[in-house]
C-alpha cells in the first residue's frame, strides 16, 4: 500500500495552542468582580491527522453521519481504488493493480497515493526495478496495515535485496519505520534512497515528515522545498511544509502553504481544518468559520470541527448557533468533556441553569478531575439560588484546582466565606 505519510507531530503542537486559544476566546468578558465569570473548557487536542502510511489522515475517528446508501466523495473512491490496487499489488497481479491506481488517478488527480503506485509499476514495465520488488513492496505495506511488523520488514528487506540500488526499495522500508516511530531509521533509508535519485520527490517528502516528528522543523522545511521544486503539485508537501511553518511561529507562510495544498486538493478535509485553526490564532472568526463549515460538509461526523465552528459563533455572540454546534460535536463524540462544559456556559448565559449543571455534571463524568465543571458548576448554583450546592461544588472545585486556575481558586475561597455566613 503507497500511502503518504504525515506531519503529525506538527499538527499537534498546532492544535496544543490553538484549542487553549480558543477556550480562553469563549470566556465572558465581564468585568473582575468576586463572582469571576465562569471557566472555559480547557483540554487537550483532539486527534490529529495520522502520520502513518496506512491510513489518509483524518481528524477524529466518529461514527459517518450519512446514511450507508450516501454516494462516496471523489477522494473517498479514489481511496478504495488505491486499496484495491495496492492489494492487487500485494499478490503480483501488477497489471490489474495499474488499472485500479490509473483510476484512482482520474477520480483524484492530486491524490498522490494513487500516483505512487503507477510510477513504480512504470519502473517495472521499463526494466528498471524487478516485478517482484514491487510485489515485495506492496506486500510489505499489507502486512504493515496488519500490524505484522517482523513479516513487513523481512518483506521489505527482500525487495532491497532484489534492488538494492533502486531508490523505491529504500524508500519501501523507510515508511515501515515510519510506522514504528523509528525515525532516525528512516532518515537512513531515505539518505540511501536520495543518494541513488537525487530527484526522488516522495524521498525528501518523507524525510521531512521524519524530521518533524523529531521537531527539527527548519531541516523539514528544506525537505518539503526540495519535494514541491520536483513536483510543484505535490499538495501534501504543502501541507505538511505548512505544519513545519506553524511550530517555527510563521503563521503566514503556514497559511500560504495550507491554501495553497487546498488549491491542489481541495476534498482535503484536514487541511481546511488546520488553516482554520490558525485563523482563529490570527483572531480571523469569520474565515475560521468558514473553513469549519467546509470541514463539516466534506466529513459531517467530525467532532472537533463543529467545536471550533462553535467557539467561534460564540466569540461572535451568536449563542444560538453555538450551542447547536456544541450539540452536534457531543452527538459525534460524546465522551468530550469540553463541549459540555462550553455548552453548560451557554445555557447559564440564558439562565436555563438546570440543564446548565446537567452539562457541567457530564462533563465531570466524560473526564475525571475536569476541575472546571466544579467550578462552572457552583457558578451556576449560586445564581439558581441554591447556596448549599453551590458550596459543595466550589469545595470539589478547590480539592482538584491545578496551577493554571489560581486566580479563579481566589474566587472560589471568596465565595465559600461569604456563602458560609
Amino acid at each position: 500500500m503507497w500511502r503518504q505519510v504525515y506531519d503529525r507531530a506538527a499538527a499537534y503542537l498546532i492544535l496544543l495552542a490553538s484549542v487553549i486559544l480558543l477556550a480562553d476566546c469563549s470566556r465572558d468578558k465581564g468585568t473582575q468582580t468576586v463572582t469571576a465569570q465562569p471557566l472555559a473548557a480547557q483540554t487537550p487536542p483532539p486527534a490529529v491527522p495520522a502520520q502513518v502510511p496506512s491510513a489518509p489522515p483524518i481528524v477524529v475517528p466518529t461514527p459517518a453521519l450519512a446514511s450507508p446508501e450516501a454516494p462516496q466523495s471523489p477522494g473517498a473512491a479514489a481511496e478504495a481504488a488505491v486499496d484495491r490496487g495496492s492489494a492487487l499489488a500485494a499478490q503480483g497481479q501488477l497489471m490489474p493493480a495499474k488499472a485500479a491506481f490509473e483510476l484512482a488517478i482520474a477520480m483524484a488527480p492530486a491524490n498522490a497515493n494513487a500516483a505512487a503506485g503507477p510510477a513504480a509499476l512504470s519502473d517495472v514495465e521499463q526494466g528498471r526495478l524487478p516485478a517482484e520488488a514491487v510485489t515485495r513492496m506492496f506486500k510489505a505495506m499489507e502486512l504493515a496495515n496488519e500490524q505484522k511488523w517482523t513479516e513487513a520488514l523481512a518483506e521489505a528487506d527482500a525487495a532491497i535485496g532484489l534492488a538494492p540500488n533502486h531508490s523505491r526499495t529504500h524508500d519501501a522500508r523507510a515508511k515501515l519505520h515510519i510506522h514504528q516511530g523509528q525515525y532516525q531509521r528512516a532518515i537512513s533509508d531515505l539518505d540511501k534512497a536520495l543518494e541513488l535519485d537525487n530527484t526522488y520527490a516522495d524521498g525528501f517528502y518523507n524525510r521531512g515528515v521524519s524530521d518533524s516528528e523529531m521537531a527539527q522543523y527548519d531541516r523539514a522545511i528544506e525537505d518539503y522545498d526540495r519535494a514541491i521544486a520536483l513536483r510543484p503539485s505535490f499538495a501534501d508537501a504543502y501541507r505538511n511544509r505548512g505544519s513545519a511553518h506553524a511550530n517555527t511561529r510563521d503563521i503566514e507562510r503556514a497559511i500560504a502553504d495550507y491554501t495553497r495544498a487546498i488549491d491542489l486538493n481541495p476534498t482535503g478535509s484536514e487541511i481546511y481544518y488546520l488553516r482554520g485553526v490558525l485563523l482563529t490564532i490570527k483572531a480571523d472568526p469569520d474565515r475560521a468559520l468558514a473553513d469549519f463549515t467546509k470541514v463539516i460538509g466534506l466529513d459531517p461526523a467530525n467532532a472537533p470541527a463543529y467545536y471550533n465552528r462553535a467557539l467561534m459563533y460564540q466569540q461572535k455572540g451568536e449563542d444560538e448557533a453555538a450551542i447547536a454546534d456544541f450539540t452536534r460535536a457531543i452527538d459525534a463524540d460524546p465522551k468530550d468533556p469540553a463541549a459540555y462544559v462550553n455548552r453548560g456556559l451557554l445555557l447559564a448565559r440564558k439562565r436555563d441553569y438546570g440543564r446548565a449543571i446537567e452539562d457541567y455534571d457530564k462533563a465531570l463524568a466524560a473526564g475525571a478531575g475536569f476541575a472546571v465543571a466544579h467550578y462552572n458548576k457552583a457558578q451556576a448554583y449560586e445564581q439558581w439560588g441554591q447556596p448549599q450546592n453551590a458550596v459543595q461544588s466550589y469545595r470539589r472545585f478547590l480539592e482538584q484546582a491545578a496551577a493554571e486556575h489560581a486566580a479563579y481558586v481566589a474566587v472560589a475561597r471568596q465565595r465559600l466565606t461569604a456563602l458560609q455566613k
